[in-house]
C-alpha cells in the first residue's frame, strides 16, 4: 500500500458496509509477527479489526475499533458491552475491603 513506509507492513479491514474509502488498518514494523484474527462477532454500531501480535506464549491481541460519528454513544456502549468481556485485577478497591470502586 502506498502509505506504508519501507520496513513496515499493514493489515486492513475495509468498511463493513462496503462503501469506498475508510476502514481500519494496523501498521506495524515488518520484523514483528502480526496476524489477522477472524472477527467472530458481527457488530452493527462499529467496525473492528483484531490482530494477534507475537507467537504462542508471548501472544497478545489488539482490537482496533471504529465508531462512526453518526452512531449514538449509548447504542455503541450497549453493543460493545454485549460483545466484550474484559477481565483482570484493576486494583480499584472501594471504600471498604468488600466493595469495588463505583467507577467500575
Amino acid at each position: 500500500m502506498d502509505f506504508v513506509p519501507d520496513g513496515y507492513d499493514v493489515i486492513n479491514e475495509p468498511r463493513a458496509d462496503g462503501r469506498r474509502g475508510g476502514g481500519l488498518a494496523v501498521v506495524f514494523k515488518a520484523s514483528i509477527n502480526v496476524t489477522k484474527v477472524v472477527n467472530f462477532v458481527h457488530c452493527t454500531m462499529f467496525d473492528t479489526l483484531t490482530v494477534a501480535i507475537g507467537t504462542n506464549a508471548n501472544r497478545s491481541l489488539l482490537v482496533n475499533v471504529y465508531r462512526p460519528l453518526d452512531t449514538s454513544i449509548c447504542s455503541f456502549l450497549e453493543e460493545f458491552a454485549g460483545n466484550a468481556i474484559i477481565t483482570g485485577d484493576f486494583n480499584y478497591p472501594g471504600a471498604t475491603s468488600d466493595t469495588v470502586d463505583g467507577m467500575l
